[in-house]
C-alpha cells in the first residue's frame, strides 16, 4: 500500500495515472506474494471532481489484480453485497482515508474469521482515492513436535520458537481490530487464554500447553496476560528488576525481537528466551511478549548423523533449536562471539563427545563464512563451515522461502558424502538497545542419507545378503552390495527410516531425475541395465574414458585390446586400427600411423612390418611396400626412400652394414661385389703398379704409397672432426646468449579457466584463439620483471597422453593457482609456460629449438612446478609422482632450473598437494639420462629420427660453461658444484645406447664425447679456472 500511494503523489498527468492503475491490476510491480493492493475512487465528501480521467463515480473499482481485472468498473459496495452492513464499511474505509489511515477489521467471505485491512487516500487532479490492502485474520498452523506431537514451551526448539512468533503476530494483529480490548484478547483461547471465556467465530485451544504471552504499559504495569490473567494491573517488578524491564521495552521500541532473560522462578534453569514486541492501542503503547524455556530437547546419546534414522533426525532439530537459542539469547555482540564460539569451535555442550559428531554449520547472510569468523582471535577462518555450491544455495533458498525451518536434501561435498538430509533454519538477530538492522543468519546440521543399518546380535537378526558386525552390533551389506533404505518424510518434516535391503547394482543405473528435488537422485525401484557407453558399478552411470569401451550392462570400463582403439569418451565398442596404423598397448586411445620404412597390410595391427630387402616406403602410415626398379636392390631392410635402391660402386665403394650406407674405399682399394662389406687391394692396381712384370721390389713401394695416402686421409678426416666439435661447444655456447624460441606463456587468468578441449587444441588452437603472449628475447620477459612485476611459471609435466588427461589438467590449474597464493603475487601478471601450449610437438625444429632453449627458460622463470600425473605415463611407468621422476624430459627441466637458481621456488604438485622440492629430491635426479625417454621406450625413432636425448646436447653445454666459467658464489652454482660436479661423467655421458636402427636394434652412439674436456680447455684459455672437484658425492 506505501508502494502505490508513493508512485501516486508523483502522478503527473492522466497517462501516468492510467499506467499505475494498469501495474496494480496487471503486473508485480505492486505485488509480493501473496500480497496486494486495490483502488477505489472516493467522491461526493465535499470534494467534486472536475473532469476526472477516469468515470466519476462513487466507490468505483479502478484496480484490482484478482480475477484477471474483472472487478475494474464495478462498484465496490455491489461487490461486497450491498445492504447497511456493506454501507456500514465503505464509510469506515472512507473516515480511515480521510484521517490519515487506519485499520480496519471486517468479515471476509468466511464467517469465522476477519480480514484486516490498512486503507489510506490520496488525492490527484481534485478527485479522492483509497488504496487499501489486507491479510486475513488466521494464525500459522501450528508447528509439530519432534514426533509429530504438541511441540511444547519447555524446550528450545525450532517448532517452539515458531510457534511462539505466531502466537504474538496473532494477538498483534487483533490490537489493531477497532473496538478489540486487552481483557477480550487476554481470556479468549484463540490467543492462548487458559481461560473458559468464548468468543463467537473464534477458533479454540490450538496452542501448545505453556505457550502464553504478557502485555505490559512502559511502567510496567501488566494489561494483558493470556496464562495468569490475576496478574492483570500488577507490576511486572513482581517477578524481575526494573531494569530488565526497561531494557526489554527499550529493546521492543527499536524493532523488538528475541532476547535472553533469567528466570527468576526457576533460578537454577539456563534461563528463558522472550519475544518482545511494540504494540499501540487506544492510543497507548504497551509491550507484548512470551517466552520458552531455553532448554535442550530430548537427546539420544545413542544416534549418529552417519545415517538416516529416527533418532538422528530428532537429534539433528534439538542441536539447531538449541543453537538458535543461544544465538538468540545474546544482548551484545560479544555474547553473541562467545555463543559462535561454543556453536563453530565445537566446546562446551556442543563438543563432538557430547553431541555424538552431530554439528551445527552457521552461515552469514549470502551463504559464506560469516564475517566475525575472520576478527573474532578465537574463531578464525579454519572454524568457517563447509562451502556450499550454487545448487545448494539454490534449493536451500528455494526451501526457506516456503518454511521457517525443516528437512531438504543438498549435494555436500564435506565428511567424504555425496548428497545428504540437511536440517535448515534461518533467524535474525540484533544486539539489545542498539539501533542497527537485524541480521541474518543460517543454521544447518547435517544428516548422512546413508540408511541406518539395523542392529544385530548375529546374523539371523540381519536381512538378506547382510552380516551382523559384532564389534559394531550393526548389519553391513556384503561386498559390491549397496544399502538401501527408503526415508519417507513425515507430517511434521522429518525422516522416518524403513527397512534395509541389500542391492546388487552392478550394471545397472538407478540415477533419475527427481522433479520434487530438482535434480538427479537414485531409485532402486526403477533400475534399468548400465546404456551403452557408461559403465555402472553401484547404480549410477558413469561414461567410459578414451582407450576403453562399455557395451550395455556394463559394470567396469573394458580396455581396447591391442590393434584397436577408442578416440572419444562414452564408446560402446573400440575401433580397429585401419591398414596403415597399429597400436601397440591395450587402451589405446589412438593408433599410431607406421613410421616410413614400414607397414601394416590389414586392420587391426599391434605393430608395423619392416619393408624387406628390395622395397622402400617414403610415407607414414602406408599399407605396403614399394619394390624397387627391375634389377636394383637396396642395400638393407627399411629403406625409406627410392634413392636407397642402388648397388654400391663395384671397384671404388663398400657396403657399411653398421649405417646401412655405401663407403668409399682407398684409392687402389675396392670390393668385388655390392654386399662386400670390406675393401680389397684390386687385382688391377697390382698389375698397373707392376708394369705386367713380377717385382717385389715394386710391390713394397706400391704398399708404402698406399699407406701414406691413408695416414693423409684420415689426418684431415681427424682434423674435420675436431673443427666439427668445436663448433658444436662454440654452438651450446650461444644458447646463454638469448632465447633460441620466443617464450611462448599464457595468462594465468586465461589457463585457470582452460577446458579439456582448448587443452588438446595446443599450441595451434590457443594462438589462434588469442590465449598465447610471447616474449620474443631474453630482454622482453626481463624488462616486463622489473617494469611491471610480471612473473613465470614453468610447469613440468608428462607430455605424453595419459588416461585421465582432465584430472591431470585440474592438477596443473590447481598447481598455478596454488603457487600464486602463496607467493602472494598478482594474478593479473602471472604467465605460464608448458609444453603443450608453448610450442607445436609435431614441428620437431620447434622442438628442438625449445630444448635449445631449456637452460635460459629455467633460469628467467620465476618458479617451477614439477607436476605428477594422477597416474602413471603407460604401463610399464609407476603411477604418481615416480612417473615424473623417471622421465628425462622432466629431469632435464630440474637439473636446468637448480643449476642455473638453485633448489629455490622448485615445487612439487602431487596428490599430497602443493609442496616445496627438497635438496635432497633434486639431487636423487641429477642423473637425467639414467631416466626413461618416451621415443626410446615406444620405439618413436626407429629408422630416421634422432633420439630426442640430441636436442639436449646444446644447452647442456651452455648449462656446463655457466656453471664452470664464473666463480660467483650463487645458489645454481652451488648445487653445480655439490652435486653435478662429483658425477659429470653420469650427468654428461659420453655416449647412450639408440635403436634407431632397422628392427629395433640398439648401438652405442657418441653423445657428449670429450665436448666437456673441451669446454675445460676453453675456459683455461679465456682466462677462466678449471672447477675443483666436488668433496660430496651423489647417492646411488
Amino acid at each position: 500500500a506505501g508502494a502505490v500511494l508513493a508512485d501516486m503523489l508523483l502522478v503527473r498527468s492522466a497517462q501516468d495515472l492510467s499506467n499505475l492503475l494498469y501495474d496494480t491490476s496487471f503486473t508485480d510491480k505492486y505485488r509480493v506474494g501473496s500480497f496486494y493492493s486495490f483502488i477505489v475512487m472516493l467522491t461526493g465528501l465535499g470534494y467534486p471532481s472536475n473532469n476526472p480521467p477516469i468515470a466519476d463515480a462513487l466507490n468505483t473499482c479502478l484496480a484490482h489484480p484478482t480475477s484477471q481485472g474483472g472487478l475494474i468498473g464495478s462498484n465496490y459496495t455491489n461487490l461486497r453485497g450491498g445492504g447497511p452492513e456493506t454501507f456500514k464499511l465503505m464509510e469506515e474505509f472512507n473516515r480511515g482515508a480521510w484521517t490519515g489511515g487506519a485499520f480496519v477489521a471486517y468479515d471476509f467471505n468466511r464467517q469465522d474469521y476477519k480480514k484486516v485491512a490498512l486503507v489510506a487516500g490520496t488525492l490527484w487532479n481534485t478527485s479522492a482515492f483509497l488504496v487499501t490492502s489486507g491479510i486475513p485474520h488466521l494464525p500459522e498452523p501450528v508447528e509439530l513436535g519432534l514426533s509429530c506431537d504438541e511441540c511444547p514451551s519447555t524446550s528450545a526448539l525450532p517448532c517452539s520458537m515458531v510457534n511462539l512468533a505466531s502466537l504474538l503476530a496473532h494477538v498483534r494483529l487483533q490490537t489493531l481490530v477497532p473496538g478489540s480490548t486487552w481483557d477480550e484478547i487476554s481470556f479468549d483461547p484463540w490467543f492462548g487464554a487458559s481461560g473458559n471465556l468464548s468468543i463467537t467465530n473464534k477458533h479454540t485451544g490450538l496452542w501448545p500447553s505453556g505457550l502464553h504471552f504478557l502485555a505490559t504499559d512502559y511502567n510496567g504495569t501488566i494489561v494483558a496476560a493470556s496464562l495468569l490473567q490475576s496478574s492483570i494491573g500488577q507490576n511486572i517488578t513482581s517477578t524481575t528488576s526494573w531494569e530488565a524491564h526497561l531494557a526489554l521495552a527499550n529493546y521492543a521500541e527499536m524493532g523488538g525481537g528475541w532476547v535472553g532473560f533469567p528466570s527468576s522462578d526457576r533460578p537454577s534453569s539456563p534461563g528463558m528466551l522472550v519475544h518482545i514486541l511494540k504494540v499501540r492501542k487506544d492510543s497507548q503503547s504497551s509491550y507484548l511478549a512470551a517466552r520458552i524455556d531455553k532448554v535442550w530437547g530430548p537427546w539420544d546419546s545413542s544416534c549418529s548423523r552417519s545415517y538416516t534414522s529416527n533418532c538422528s533426525n530428532r537429534n539433528a532439530q534439538v542441536i539447531v533449536g538449541a543453537a538458535t537459542a543461544d544465538i538468540l539469547a545474546s544482548w551484545t555482540t560479544a555474547d553473541r562471539v562467545l555463543a559462535f564460539e561454543d556453536i563453530a569451535l565445537r566446546q562446551g555442550p556442543y563438543a563432538p563427545s557430547a553431541t555424538n559428531d552431530f554439528a551445527v554449520h552457521i552461515y552469514g547472510s549470502n551463504w559464506k563464512c560469516h564475517e566475525v569468523f575472520a576478527t573474532a582471535p578465537a574463531l578464525g577462518e579454519a572454524a568457517c563451515p563447509p562451502e556450499l555450491d550454487a545448487g545448494a544455495i539454490a534449493t536451500l533458498e528455494s526451501f526457506l522461502d516456503l518454511h521457517h525451518f525443516g528437512w531438504t536434501s543438498i549435494p555436500w561435498q564435506a565428511d567424504h558424502m555425496d548428497f545428504v538430509h540437511v536440517f535448515v533454519s534461518r533467524i535474525s538477530w540484533k544486539p539489545l538497545g542498539e539501533a542497527v538492522n537485524f541480521e541474518e543468519l543460517f543454521l544447518l546440521t547435517v544428516v548422512s542419507q546413508e540408511p541406518s543399518p539395523p542392529r544385530c546380535s548375529n546374523d539371523a537378526d540381519c536381512p538378506p545378503q547382510s552380516s551382523c558386525d559384532a564389534s559394531e552390533g550393526l548389519c553391513h551389506c556384503w561386498a559390491g552390495l549397496i544399502p538401501n533404505q527408503t526415508a519417507i518424510q513425515s507430517e511434521c518434516g522429518g525422516f522416518l527410516a524403513g527397512r534395509m535391503e541389500c542391492l546388487d547394482l552392478s550394471g545397472r543405473d538407478c540415477l533419475q531425475w527427481n522433479e520434487d528435488l530438482d535434480k538427479y537422485s537414485m531409485n532402486f525401484s526403477n533400475c534399468r541395465a548400465c546404456q551403452p557407453g557408461y559403465f555402472c558399478p553401484a547404480g549410477k552411470p558413469t561414461p567410459c574414458m578414451k582407450g576403453q569401451y562399455c557395451p550395455e550392462g556394463s559394470s567396469a570400463p573394458i580396455p581396447c585390446p591391442a590393434g584397436s582403439s577408442a578416440r572419444g569418451a562414452a564408446q560402446s565398442s573400440c575401433d580397429l586400427c585401419p591398414a596403415g596404423f597399429f597400436a601397440a598397448m591395450a587402451a589405446s586411445e589412438s593408433c599410431t600411423a607406421c613410421s616410413k620404412g614400414t607397414h601394416a597390410e590389414s586392420a587391426g595391427q599391434t605393430s608395423c612390418t619392416i619393408c624387406e630387402t628390395g622395397n622402400f616406403v617414403n610415407i607414414t602410415g602406408a599399407e605396403r611396400c614399394l619394390s624397387c626398379s627391375s634389377g636394383v636392390q637396396t642395400l638393407g631392410t627399411g629403406a625409406t626412400s627410392e634413392n636407397e635402391c642402388r648397388y654400391c660402386m663395384a671397384k671404388s665403394e663398400r657396403f657399411s652394414s653398421e649405417d646401412n650406407r655405401c663407403v668409399p674405399c682407398l684409392w687402389g682399394f675396392g670390393a668385388e661385389l655390392p654386399s662386400d662389406t670390406k675393401c680389397h687391394l684390386l687385382e688391377d692396381t697390382v698389375l698397373i703398379a707392376l708394369g705386367g712384370s713380377v717385382s717385389l721390389l715394386a710391390f713394397v713401394l706400391l704398399i708404402a704409397s698406399i699407406l701414406r695416402i691413408y695416414r693423409r686421409r684420415l689426418k684431415g678426416i681427424l682434423e674435420k672432426e675436431s673443427a666439427i666439435c668445436d663448433e658444436i661447444v662454440d654452438i651450446g655456447i650461444e644458447t646463454l646468449c638469448d632465447f633460441c624460441l620466443p617464450m611462448a606463456v599464457m595468462p594465468a587468468s586465461a589457463f585457470e579457466n582452460l577446458t579439456m578441449s582448448e587443452y588438446d587444441s595446443g599450441y595451434g588452437g590457443n594462438r589462434s584463439a588469442h590465449r598465447l603472449f610471447w616474449f620474443d628475447t631474453r630482454k622482453a620477459l626481463e624488462e616486463a620483471q622489473s617494469g611491471r612485476d610480471a612473473k613465470v611459471i614453468i610447469l613440468s609435466h608428462l607430455s605424453a597422453e595419459m588416461p585421465e588427461p582432465a584430472a591431470h589438467l585440474l592438477r596443473m590449474q590447481q598447481a598455478v593457482d596454488e603457487v600464486i597464493e602463496k607467493r602472494q603475487w598478482s594474478k593479473t601478471n602471472v604467465y605460464v609456460w608448458c609444453v603443450q601450449l608453448s610450442f607445436s610437438k609435431d614441428d620437431r625444429a620447434a622442438l628442438d629449438l625449445a630444448c635449445q632453449s631449456l637452460y635460459t627458460y629455467t633460469k628467467a622463470a620465476d618458479a617451477l612446478v614439477m607436476v605428477a600425473p594422477p597416474m602413471g605415463n603407460d604401463d610399464s611407468l609407476k603411477r604418481g609422482l615416480a612417473s615424473l621422476e623417471q622421465d628425462v624430459s622432466c629431469r632435464a627441466v630440474l637439473l636446468a632450473r637448480c643449476c642455473s637458481r638453485g633448489v629455490g621456488e622448485v615445487y612439487i604438485r602431487s596428490s599430497q598437494g602443493l609442496e616445496e622440492a627438497s635438496q635432497a629430491w633434486a639431487c636423487s635426479l641429477a642423473k637425467v639420462f639414467d631416466g626413461q625417454i618416451q621415443c626410446c621406450h615406444n620405439g618413436l625413432h626407429i629408422g630416421s629420427k634422432p633420439c630426442l636425448r640430441l636436442s639436449l646436447l646444446l644447452p647442456y653445454l651452455g648449462l656446463y660453461y655457466d656453471a664452470i666459467s664464473t666463480d660467483e658464489p650463487t645458489p645454481g652454482q652451488a648445487f653445480f658444484r655439490e652435486t653435478v660436479l662429483p658425477v659429470k661423467e653420469q650427468v654428461f655421458p659420453a655416449t647412450f645406447l639408440s635403436s634407431n636402427v632397422p628392427g629395433g636394434r640398439r648401438q652405442k652412439v657418441t653423445f657428449f664425447g670429450d665436448l666437456l674436456n673441451r669446454l675445460d680447455k676453453k675456459v683455461l684459455e679465456e682466462g677462466g679456472a678449471k672447477p675443483a672437484t666436488a668433496a660430496t658425492r651423489l647417492p646411488n
